[in-house]
């Protein structure tokens, strides 16, 4: 500041002007920066669409799908052969027996 100073004052005997009174300073060391700083920088990343994660999860859902339609349709197979192999070894039983085939109007009593 001081050669600021020293230059306003000879502007103004320049144009005959009394000079100012300036106060002068003494020279000052002013840090800017701390003796540590300390700087944080967080950075995420994340992919904005990642089309493999979402037709993995598609594909995931569609195999469980699969399977628990495979496991129905092996019970329902299940199911019908053992009323089959039933039906089968009732009628086996009754041929076997020697009883002749009724007419529409008797019953039919196994006795297992």
């Amino acid at each position: 500041m001081n050669p600021v100073d020293q230059t306003l004052n000879e502007i103004l005997v320049g144009i005959g002007q009394a000079p100012r009174p300036f106060p002068t300073l003494d020279n000052q060391s002013i840090p800017f920066l701390r003796e540590r700083e300390h700087n944080t920088k967080i950075r995420a990343v994340q992919p904005v669409f990642q089309p493999a994660l979402y037709y993995n999860y598609k594909i995931k859902n569609n195999l469980q799908q699969i399977i628990a339609k495979e496991v129905a349709v092996y019970t329902r197979q299940l199911m019908q052969d053992v009323k089959k192999a039933s039906f089968l070894e009732n009628i086996d039983r009754v041929i076997t027996s020697g009883v002749s085939y009724p007419d529409k109007h008797s019953k039919i009593e196994i006795i297992p």
